[in-house]
């Protein structure tokens, strides 16, 4: 049996969050135990995976879907790893009090 990530649910990965998803349109990551992880990474419509509770569980929330051979969960879904840090939100806080010196701004001026 062939499963692939549905298109809601996005695998991510940082420095001090190794296992997590997103659910579209949802802005924060949640957190994954290592061996649920490792199972959505087999769903990429490659693997043949052996129905059991975990897949039936993961079905059931929605997670994954069956599919044929070779029908590949989308970019978004796929896993993205990256070095840094989990950042949920960061704001910006514009003042009038601004230098246009700050290195993220693309306002920065000479004068």
């Amino acid at each position: 049996m062939y499963y692939r990530l549905t298109d809601n649910i996005a695998l991510r990965s940082w420095q001090f969050v190794p296992r997590a998803y997103y659910v579209k349109n949802d802005p924060f990551a949640k957190g994954l135990s290592k061996e649920v992880f490792d199972m959505l990474r087999l769903c990429d419509g490659e693997h043949d995976i052996t129905p059991n509770a975990m897949t039936n569980s993961l079905e059931k929330q929605r997670f994954i879907v069956r599919c044929e051979k070779g029908d590949h969960p989308s970019d978004w879904s796929r896993l993205k790893t990256c070095e840094n840090r989990y950042f949920p939100k960061m704001n910006f806080m514009i003042t009038g009090k601004c230098n246009f010196n700050c290195l993220h701004c693309f306002n920065a001026a000479d004068s």
